[in-house]
């Protein structure tokens, strides 16, 4: 019989009433053993109760588990040992042999478990899992945060760049323009003088000079507004079918004096396949044609000024290098053209891409400047960009210049502008371009004349509600000079005048007919579509109940009557300054959530709720005015009203000012390549959206991108 005498550890002979011991029984009737970590050095001896010849027994044994070989030994080797055992589960298995030499079947067998250390446990390797994950959670968050900070800081720096620079460009507009208008007014101021010195009747020099100047400032003032019409979009075209060499000859008819005068050899060369009509608006052609003509005579002296029309645009040849194109609509339809061509200065390299830049000018090494000191060929640009056509410029420095002007033959490509007397016309398909139908069109229908006029009305209208006829007209009288006023009597009036029209600030007396004024303002800022409108109230009743019921009604002013009229105007000039720096910091902030921007809550909703209906269609090119209105449960009218109030911005350019806003959020922090952000914001056309990106953040993606992380 085998018998386990003695349990060691680290050498260390162990009973179960040494301190510490692992053991509760003595060893040799012990089955299991738990040791500690630190115990991972022990050892067992062990005998038979073989006494009569102990020295033939041998013994072999194994620790299965950890070493599954059997270790066979003698009677004087009665013992095993095993040194820094892993943590885990084992078994002390021993057999031996009787007087015979034989190997007994039983076994004599200890399990022995060693636990882990504290900080090898399970639950211990979690709680480093969980630790670890949360400094890694803290990291990333601190990472994107800073990223997202210096995104921010690079962002403001570029908008406070580029206010710079727009003030600078103002400045420069400003002081060009004080000198355009110079000249013709010195002109005039002159004539006047002399006729005041002269006592004889007024000569025709004087009144040629006198009429010719005046219309010099006239013409400027046109041009600017026409420029302004078309920048901002309100310049319409009217097409109409006519003759185009018939309306060329009639327009440089009005150069003969001047061709006279400058000794300037002048051709008309008219395409006779150009007899048939074309499409064209009169209008616009006549203003890109003047423009063009007055450059070209203007730095052309005893030179050759021609002027030809081309059926086939494609036929047009120049002898000269350098070249410039513009064109946003494509040319792939069949195009008429106008060539203007001249001997004069010409244009280097170096400028020609800068000549339709507002108020460039070029400066040669004699220092003489020409080309860009108005805004001619910038608003020649603008307006064949209107036209759906295009121009190319072909000039060398010293020899000349030819620019030739190109337009569509096809009516189909002026389906979204006004087509007058034409009585053949027929709607066709619609052609349009995927980037025209993501950016949804521009042009209202009849029944949107409200949201139209709302968007071009520059002051500030005003609803004035009191049922006193003389307090009302001092109020009306007061701040007519400055805001348009609506005048209603009691709260049904002013309802019904606000279903009509568009109003901006509502001032309202409390104690009133029908509807009194609290009534009333909450029904203004209850309503979605008019909750953004600031409400002033005025009662005669004082205390602070009274004042804390017109409060809790919406009011975002109230005053007590007698009401001080100077407090009133600067109340609501605050009231207005408030709306803008909201708009201002919207502006501004391309990264900011809608919702932090407004501190009206029914404000936040709406905005909440349109940027949730654009989210969920910006992937589509295919959204439309139409789908918002569905979607936000409102007119038309009303839709454009509430976007702009609230964010100084048609309904089509916040969609746009949203999709650039995620794609560039998409760009810099999700580093995605530009052709997946193109499709996540629902635009096909590359060079429409780097165009637009580039409005609005004043760099292309790329450039964007790059100085983004570069600054991050």
């Amino acid at each position: 019989m085998i018998i386990i005498s003695e349990f060691l550890i680290d050498n260390n002979p162990i009973t179960s009433k040494s301190l510490g011991s692992p053991l509760k029984d003595p060893i040799y009737i012990t089955s299991n053993i738990t040791l500690k970590h630190n115990q991972a050095n022990f050892g067992f001896e062990f005998s038979t109760t073989n006494f009569l010849t102990p020295e033939k027994t041998r013994f072999k044994y194994r620790l299965k588990g950890y070493d599954n070989q059997w270790i066979e030994v003698d009677a004087t080797r009665r013992y095993a040992s095993y040194t820094k055992v892993p943590t885990g589960k084992y078994t002390f298995e021993l057999l031996s042999t009787n007087n015979d030499g034989v190997w007994s079947n039983s076994k004599k067998f200890i399990i022995i478990t060693i636990l882990p250390a504290t900080w090898a446990t399970w639950w211990a390797f979690l709680l480093y899992a969980m630790t670890l994950a949360t400094i890694i959670y803290f990291i990333l968050h601190y990472y994107l945060s800073q990223k997202r900070l210096a995104l921010e800081l690079y962002l403001e720096t570029k908008e406070k760049t580029r206010q710079e620079e727009n003030h600078q460009l103002q400045l420069q507009i400003f002081t060009n323009i004080s000198h355009d208008f110079k000249t013709p007014l010195s002109l005039i101021l002159g004539t006047l003088e002399r006729l005041k010195q002269e006592s004889a009747p007024i000569s025709e020099r004087y009144l040629a000079s006198l009429s010719n100047n005046a219309k010099r400032l006239l013409n400027l003032i046109n041009e600017l507004m026409d420029f302004r019409s078309v920048e901002n979009g309100k310049m319409n075209l009217n097409i109409s079918l006519g003759d185009i060499n018939e309306f060329v000859s009639n327009q440089v008819s009005d150069f003969k004096e001047l061709v006279h005068q400058r000794k300037i050899d002048f051709q008309l060369i008219l395409d006779p396949a150009l007899n048939n009509p074309v499409y064209f608006d009169s209008k616009v052609v006549e203003k890109i044609i003047m423009n063009l003509l007055n450059n070209a005579f203007k730095y052309t002296n005893n030179g050759i000024v021609t002027v030809e029309t081309l059926a086939d645009s494609s036929n047009f040849n120049s002898i000269y290098q350098n070249n410039y194109v513009v064109s946003e609509n494509g040319n792939d339809s069949p195009m008429f053209g106008i060539i203007v061509r001249d001997t004069g200065i010409g244009i280097s390299e170096k400028s020609i891409g800068k000549v339709f830049d507002r108020f460039y000018m070029v400066n040669d090494p004699q220092g003489e400047k020409h080309l860009g000191s108005g805004i001619g060929l910038a608003l020649v640009k603008s307006l064949i960009v209107l036209h759906k056509g295009s121009i190319s410029i072909r000039s060398e420095r010293g020899i000349g210049t030819d620019i030739l002007i190109t337009f569509p033959v096809s009516k189909h490509k002026y389906l979204d502008s006004k087509l007058v007397n034409i009585n053949e016309y027929k709607t066709p398909f619609i052609e349009k371009d995927s980037y025209q139908i993501a950016e949804m069109t521009t042009k209202e229908s009849q029944s949107d004349k409200n949201s139209e006029e709302y968007l071009l009305r520059e002051t500030k209208r005003i609803l004035l509600v009191e049922d006193n006829a003389e307090f009302r007209t001092l109020i009306s009288e007061t701040l007519s000079s400055q805001y348009d006023i609506c005048e209603a009597s009691n709260g049904i009036i002013a309802t019904n005048l606000m279903e009509e029209n568009e109003v901006d600030l509502i001032i309202s007396d409390l104690m009133m007919p029908e509807k009194d004024g609290i009534t009333f303002c909450r029904e203004v800022k209850d309503d979605i579509s008019t909750s953004h409108i600031p409400f002033i109230m005025m009662t005669a009743k004082s205390g602070l109940e009274n004042r804390i019921e017109g409060v809790n009604s919406g009011a975002d002013a109230y005053l007590e009557k007698p009401v001080n009229l100077n407090l009133l105007t600067l109340t609501i000039q605050n009231l207005f300054k408030q709306q803008n720096r909201v708009k201002e910091f919207y502006a501004k902030n391309f990264f900011s959530d809608s919702s932090e921007l407004k501190t009206n809550q029914k404000d936040n909703d709406f905005m909440k709720l349109l940027v949730k209906v654009i989210d969920e269609k910006i992937d589509q090119p295919e959204m439309d005015i139409n789908y918002l209105t569905t979607k936000m449960s409102m007119s038309r009218t009303k839709l454009y009203a509430k976007v702009k109030s609230l964010t100084d911005k048609s309904i089509v350019e916040f969609v746009r000012h949203y999709r650039m806003r995620k794609a560039a959020r998409l760009l810099v922090e999700e580093n995605m390549p530009i052709r997946d952000v193109m499709d996540q914001v629902g635009i096909d056309t590359q060079s429409y959206f780097t165009r637009v990106f580039k409005q609005e953040f004043g760099e292309t993606p790329t450039t964007f991108v790059a100085n983004a992380k570069k600054n991050t």
